[in-house]
């Protein structure tokens, strides 16, 4: 399967919705977003991330999810396309994307440890003087997983905006110097922290694309020269660990007496006056990642490119930024999620100079019985990040899914200690059997999941004294026993809690199951 990814800066969108949130339709406005949906149209991506999207309100009573979903249906009528928005910013200018459901699967998945998220201050020492200094993102980045419809991650995606090297108050040319200087660090800090993130991902063997407006090339310029780094080059990666770096969608830029080509904008410069032309938007993926086609949607340069000629005018006034397109060629999920297992396997001996085998032979050795012990002796005695730690824990206690050949094991194992909780799972399974001949139950290391077409439920023996029905029933109002779900990371969008299965209201239970069932149809 092919899908095409995208991002595009449409440069102050909220400008074209009134304080209500509404599409503006005077001339002007409604003009731009004509514009803006023509490109759109023509790119047809299956996933969009969008830069300098609609406002959020912190109180979330506007969100620049609400808004693109309604500007989509007002000017791409044809389309299905849905939104997706993350922490709000201080100002303006949100980060969010548009996506097809009936492609993708998009969730909204920050980081949980708050000495980690994207919306909390951070140390970098961005200057190699071993001081670390407290910086945070005035557009906090977001955080996507991509799903495909059988609920198989594809990659994770970290939208990002960040920080303008511009100066735009009067100042003298010391002035400059030290906002300019002060302002490349910053830069460097926000892309330290997101590169970050991408090691974690990657530590787990999970794919990753960053995307954005990084307002920096792969070029040193004198600021980069002077600090004998790129923004962009932190975001790449580090060379010693090669199969790690990331990858760009397009070529390596060249510079002409323009510029450089490939471009996505140009600026003024404020010295000499003159117009250069910068690539200054990326998309960055992973290794492992298929792509193909990777362009940029710029009418001077892409002369015989029939697609973008064919909407030149719209492409130069609907933004200052010409959007970027890739093709992302998904293969077999199993295939995908082997292949990451392996790299992490990979990983490990590479970073460890020990192989999987010989770790899990030294930690039998230690009798371990349960996982955090192994956890905790991997870290202190060893060094071991928590992904690799994890990865031998499971193999040691044969606790992952991959290492359980039959799944009456995995009920088993997550049962044990909640046994009282077995004749509810049954129960449960019976009256979801009943519903079609299409459900299937596929049980995982902590709950069952169960799907038609797709996931509609999960069976989850939370604890010793409380079970939990997770559903899908996406737009529902929570009512009654029915509770929005805040812990799954999206897997569903309600949860029922059952503290005492003797007094639960079984029907009402079933009725909300049966309603995802129907809607997973």
């Amino acid at each position: 399967m092919d899908l095409t990814f995208g991002v595009y800066n449409v440069e102050w969108m909220r400008d074209l919705f009134d304080l209500d949130g509404i599409p503006r339709m005077t001339h002007q406005e409604k003009e731009r977003s004509q514009q803006l949906a023509e490109v759109i149209q023509t790119i047809d991506p299956d996933f969009l991330g969008i830069v300098e999207g609609p406002n959020t309100l912190v109180d979330q009573s506007k969100t620049a999810s609400q808004q693109l979903v309604t500007w989509t249906q007002q000017f791409i009528p044809d389309s299905n396309y849905q939104a997706i928005h993350g922490f709000p910013s201080p100002g303006q200018q949100e980060l969010c994307a548009i996506y097809k459901p009936d492609k993708v699967k998009v969730l909204f998945t920050p980081e949980n440890d708050e000495k980690k998220s994207f919306k909390e201050p951070f140390l970098v020492d961005t200057t190699n003087r071993l001081i670390h200094e407290q910086y945070k993102h005035y557009r906090p980045p977001l955080e996507l997983s991509i799903l495909d419809l059988n609920d198989q991650l594809i990659s994770r995606v970290i939208v990002a905006h960040t920080k303008s090297k511009g100066i735009f108050d009067r100042v003298d040319y010391a002035r400059f110097e030290q906002l300019s200087a002060r302002d490349r660090l910053r830069l460097f800090a926000e892309c330290t922290h997101i590169r970050s993130r991408c090691d974690d991902y990657l530590e787990k063997g999970q794919p990753v694309i960053v995307m954005g407006d990084i307002n920096d090339g792969f070029e040193l310029d004198f600021y980069e020269n002077k600090f004998s780094k790129s923004a962009v080059e932190i975001l790449l990666g580090d060379p010693w660990k090669p199969e790690w770096i990331l990858k760009s969608v397009l070529p390596k830029p060249k510079l002409n007496s323009y510029g450089w080509v490939p471009n996505s904008g140009r600026f003024r410069d404020r010295i000499t006056g003159d117009e250069f032309n910068v690539l200054i938007d990326h998309i960055l993926g992973s290794q492992t990642l298929n792509f193909s086609n990777g362009k940029v949607w710029n009418p001077y340069t892409e002369k015989n490119d029939p697609e973008i000629q064919a909407i030149s005018n719209s492409l130069k006034k609907g933004s200052d930024h010409f959007p970027i397109s890739v093709t992302l060629s998904i293969y077999s999920t199993q295939n995908s999620m082997d292949a990451a297992a392996q790299t992490m396997i990979a990983n490990l001996e590479k970073n460890t100079g020990k192989s999987l085998d010989e770790w899990v032979s030294i930690v039998k050795k230690e009798n371990f019985q349960k996982h955090g012990e192994i956890l905790k002796f991997l870290k202190a005695d060893h060094g071991f990040t928590h992904g690799f730690a994890n990865l031998v824990a499971h193999k040691t206690l044969k606790s992952d899914a991959g290492s359980v050949s039959d799944t009456d094991e995995l009920i088993t194992k997550q049962y044990k200690g909640k046994e009282h909780f077995l004749p509810l799972f049954e129960k449960l399974k019976k009256e979801i059997s009943a519903f079609g001949k299409d459900v299937e139950f596929a049980p995982k290391n902590a709950y069952v999941s169960v799907r038609r077409k797709k996931q509609f439920a999960l069976l989850i023996p939370a604890t010793k004294t409380r079970y939990e029905v997770g559903v899908n029933l996406k737009g529902e109002e929570p009512s009654g026993i029915l509770e929005i779900d805040t812990k799954s990371n999206g897997m569903v969008s309600h949860r029922i809690m059952i503290v005492n299965p003797e007094e639960q209201y079984w029907r009402e239970t079933i009725d909300w199951l049966k309603k995802a069932y129907d809607a997973a149809g």
